[in-house]
């Protein structure tokens, strides 16, 4: 029999430097940025970014120091012109692997792996480089490109929190569960305040039916990022397979509120609806779901399974061909992951 498609999220690496989605058919990422911290507005440390921006360079390290504190402040751009301005007085291996990680948040993959291929030509040693470039490769579902350069990242003492996140991600995408949990452990030993490294542990958890450890490891990052909505809608996925259906219910509400936008959370709020078996509260909640992203092929899956279960077959027939036209791929049986 066919179930409903829920999806589980596990965090989405968007890059790694010197500073980041369970998805299933219904455990909830949001993308995470660890290349680059936005600076705080206030304290010392923004009085040392305005007087470095204010400054007037008279060196390469001058125009480097700038291009950090604009990276900080969030604008590639303007980081960007400050390590060309950098890479024509000193073309060192820092200075590229400073560019490539500006290009790397522009979406610039393929300048930025020129630079991060240029320092390492300068430092074949430069340990940074490598994660830096491995992360980008992961980004660019270049896994096994990925793990290659994470590995020799981690080999050459540049095995920061950041490099265990994205390799264990990287197994994660091609079901190499035991080493994803592996570094997803090493990450939470090496930060055990960062919620990312248990959400993703979480993530494995229940995709391997341990919905009980999965739920712990969604409330310890829930503990440590309370305004973390795709945690509560990853822990309500967990009590749905529990059958706490009241707790389960509580965290979907909550993740609604935290983030409407995401399309995801109506979804896996739909399925939890159809377990219950209010398919009319079900089939609203796809509808939503599709209303904030057209081609959400699981969504169709969903409504049609909803409208099925209400008697309207014209209905569900529409949603499956929509479904199939989306993705002509072979039927699964649900759940299963979209990442």
């Amino acid at each position: 029999m066919r179930q409903f498609a829920f999806l589980v999220v596990v965090l989405v690496l968007s890059g790694c430097g010197g500073t980041e989605e369970p998805r299933g058919k219904s455990v909830g990422t949001s993308p995470v940025d660890l290349t680059v911290t936005p600076a705080s507005t206030d304290g010392d440390h923004q009085a040392n970014l305005n007087a470095i921006l204010n400054s007037v360079p008279q060196d390469a390290d001058g125009y480097h120091a700038r291009g950090n504190a604009f990276l900080q402040l969030g604008d590639p751009d303007h980081a960007i012109a400050e390590f060309s301005e950098a890479l024509t007085l000193d073309a060192n291996s820092r200075n590229y692997l400073s560019r490539g990680i500006a290009y790397g948040l522009k979406n610039n993959f393929e300048k930025s792996l020129a630079d991060f291929a240029m320092a390492l030509r300068l430092d074949p040693k430069n340990g940074e480089a490598r994660l830096e470039r491995g992360t980008i490769y992961y980004r660019m579902g270049k896994v096994m490109e990925a793990i290659a350069d994470l590995n020799e990242a981690i080999n050459m003492g540049a095995g920061n929190v950041h490099a265990f996140l994205t390799r264990g991600m990287s197994y994660l995408s091609i079901n190499r569960m035991d080493e994803a949990v592996a570094d997803f452990d090493i990450a939470i030993e090496l930060e055990p305040k960062m919620a990312d490294g248990y959400i993703n542990r979480g993530y494995v958890q229940f995709t391997s039916g341990e919905h009980e450890k999965a739920v712990k490891d969604f409330s310890k990052a829930i503990e440590l990022s309370p305004l973390n909505a795709l945690a509560y809608s990853n822990r309500g996925l967990a009590y749905g397979r529990l059958k706490k259906y009241d707790l389960a219910m509580e965290d979907l509400d909550r993740a609604i509120r935290m983030n409407p936008r995401d399309a995801q959370h109506f979804n896996n709020r739909g399925g939890l609806w159809g377990d219950k078996g209010d398919h009319a509260k079900a089939s609203e909640d796809f509808t939503r779901a599709l209303q904030l992203s057209p081609n959400y092929v699981g969504a169709y899956r969903n409504r049609g399974l909803s409208y099925e279960k209400l008697g309207e077959k014209e209905k569900a027939e529409r949603d499956f061909a929509r479904a199939n036209e989306l993705d002509p791929g072979p039927a699964t049986d649900f759940p299963e992951l979209d990442r």
